[in-house]
């Protein structure tokens, strides 16, 4: 009977839903996290902290290693605590750069400038040489 307990003890104290925060830095900005048993997270993989199910906090992976990763949050989040649950988010930040790859660029837009300098410079120091 006691090693059912033990053995119900260890089964509902394991992390059951994946990955978790194991460690919250003192700037609370900064986690350490599990992986998730079939997945690791990766460096830049968006990724939120669950709270009762609720999306309380959400950031960036900095640095993964085989036993975990750091995470950096976007915002400092004083709720975020030890064994709160960690999933990927699929809905991270896009650069803005990238958003510009959708639009195509315009065969009438074509920019046809010319460079009369040709790298030469008509500064000061071409008139009145600097003597050392």
């Amino acid at each position: 009977m006691i090693r059912l307990l033990l053995f119900l003890g260890l089964v509902m104290s394991s992390p059951m839903f994946g990955a978790q925060v194991l460690r919250v830095g003192s700037s609370q900005k900064v986690i350490a996290v599990s992986h998730d048993e079939g997945h690791e997270f990766k460096v830049k993989d968006h990724v939120c902290v669950l709270q009762e199910g609720k999306e309380i906090a959400c950031g960036v992976v900095m640095k993964s290693s085989s036993k975990g990763s750091i995470v950096k949050l976007e915002a400092k989040s004083g709720d975020v605590a030890r064994g709160d649950i960690v999933k990927v988010s699929s809905t991270g930040r896009q650069p803005a750069m990238t958003l510009l790859d959708s639009v195509g660029a315009d065969s009438s837009m074509v920019d046809y400038t010319c460079n009369f300098a040709a790298g030469l410079s008509a500064g000061t120091s071409f008139f009145y040489p600097i003597i050392d």
